[in-house]
């Protein structure tokens, strides 16, 4: 039996919001909508092949770093101060 670590002292979910395009900025901090919330910092992103990369901070993957496509932003949940990304030129 596999068992796996968690924060159960982790923030609420009212800390955090939805995930969307505009937190994409290297350095915010978040996590994914998984069962223990692992958390994560936003490392590069890279919008010509449409992916962003993340940290994992805590758990057996803390050091890994993955790379999601934008379209994925929704799976994840950022601090509420995180920095929001400068809207697109017009």
């Amino acid at each position: 039996m596999t068992i796996y670590r968690s924060d159960p002292n982790s923030e609420p979910d009212s800390s955090f919001e939805p995930g969307a395009l505009h937190h994409l900025v290297a350095g915010n901090r978040g996590r994914l909508l998984d069962a223990r919330r692992t958390p994560v910092t936003v490392t590069a992103v890279d919008l010509e092949t449409g992916e962003f990369e993340v940290e994992i901070t805590a758990f057996e993957d803390q050091g890994a770093h993955w790379r999601i496509a934008c379209e994925d932003v929704a799976r994840f949940q950022f601090a509420r101060d995180a920095v929001r990304s400068d809207p697109a030129p017009r």
